[in-house]
């Protein structure tokens, strides 16, 4: 006889099974490639119910790069080119120091205020903080403060410090070359 749906009823029973810990059931949305558990907390209330990197988006960004400083680090954020609703960004974190603490991959959009959005969840993480951190998704205001929100629902802020205009070609190429080389190939 044919046991293609027994087997197949088993192994998905005991994959379920690896979902449930302690007693609690865990959304699999949530389990990342080491099988850690991510402890989500209630959403932040920020300024207007803005929600960095998951508002809606309404037109593609526009390339470009700019700098943002917050508590002890800054980030350079690069939107490269593209076609349709999101456009490709790196995100690269720079400690106190000047050295990279984490560096990643993010897709940018305007919202209907025109505020940009760099939507990093779930995203690979490098460098040599990667284990202890979150990908920040930022909502770049053009106003200049920055805010931001990480897979745990962790919010913070800062201010945009630098834009470089695309037009500035050698720069912004210069920018989005390192920005890329220091992110790799994770996407």
């Amino acid at each position: 006889m044919f046991r293609a749906p027994r087997l197949i009823a088993s192994l998905a029973a005991v994959l379920l099974a690896g979902w449930v810990v302690a007693g609690d059931a865990v959304d699999p949305v949530f389990i990342f490639p080491d099988f850690g558990r991510l402890a989500v907390e209630p959403a932040p209330a920020l300024p207007g119910n803005l929600q960095p990197g998951r508002d809606a988006p309404r037109a593609p960004a526009l390339a470009g790069a700019w700098r943002v400083g917050w508590d002890d680090y800054k980030t350079l954020v690069v939107v490269g080119d593209g076609s349709g609703s999101f456009r490709p960004a790196w995100v690269v974190t720079y400690d106190s120091a000047g050295a990279v603490a984490v560096a990643y991959r993010a897709r940018a959009y305007l919202d209907k205020d025109g505020t940009l959005h760099i939507d990093a969840r779930h995203a690979i993480i490098v460098g040599p903080q990667r284990d202890n951190w979150s990908a920040d998704s930022f909502a770049l205001t053009e106003a200049g403060p920055v805010y931001t929100l990480d897979d745990h629902n962790r919010s913070n802020s800062g201010v945009v410090v630098e834009r470089l205009d695309p037009k500035q070609r050698a720069d912004y190429q210069r920018l989005l070359g390192m920005a890329q080389a220091i992110v790799g190939d994770s996407i």
